[in-house]
């Protein structure tokens, strides 16, 4: 099974990703992955350019590149995995739709249709996890590390309204709640019992 762990930074999704994949070990083998595949290097280049504002936010990496970049990722870093167990990536194709186009500005319409409506296999499983802005800003701050260029609080919530909008329209789409009082543990059961319920 391929499932994408989504959500905006702070949401815990690095978190679940690891109890997720120790709690499905016991079953069978697990996969891990990130959501890029770093595999053509001048790809690599221009969208690693926009990630880190070593470049402009307009003009440095094409949907193309971020289409490419997807479809290497599958069938070199996924699908060979999946006859073996389960494979769970640390965001996928739904980051690239709401990150591009909120912080990018780029054409919605145009990254669906290269992203959504192609040839790339998506996940089977995409879970959302659903914090408020103001949450998950604060723990960005707990952090104490240095923040990336485009973490403000202004951002995470057009980032969230983004994820609420585009979300839907993938198959598989399901929105995980995540509030101060919700444990680590918490997620990881209610993520484990919808892998369950899509195998079953």
């Amino acid at each position: 099974m391929f499932i994408a762990i989504e959500g905006i930074d702070g949401a815990g999704k690095t978190t679940l990703r690891r109890a997720l994949a120790e709690r499905l070990s016991a079953r069978h083998p697990v996969h891990l992955v990130g959501q890029n595949s770093w595999l053509s290097v001048p790809v690599a280049r221009a969208i690693s350019g926009v990630k880190f504002a070593r470049a402009s936010m307009h003009s440095a990496a094409d949907v193309d590149d971020y289409r490419t970049d997807k479809l290497l990722h599958y069938r070199l870093n996924i699908e060979p995995a999946l006859p073996h167990g389960s494979v769970i990536a640390d965001r996928y194709v739904l980051s690239d739709l709401v990150y591009r186009s909120v912080l990018e500005g780029r054409d919605i319409g145009v990254l669906t249709d290269a992203l959504l409506k192609g040839s790339l296999p998506l996940p089977s499983l995409t879970l959302y996890l659903d914090i408020a802005p103001e949450l998950a800003w604060q723990r960005i701050l707990s952090r104490a590390k240095p923040l990336r260029p485009y973490e403000t609080e202004e951002n995470l919530r057009s980032l969230v309204s983004a994820f609420h909008r585009l979300g839907p329209q993938l198959p598989g789409f399901h929105p995980v709640p995540v509030t101060e009082d919700t444990t680590p543990e918490e997620l990881t059961d209610l993520a484990e019992r919808l892998v369950a319920e899509l195998v079953a």
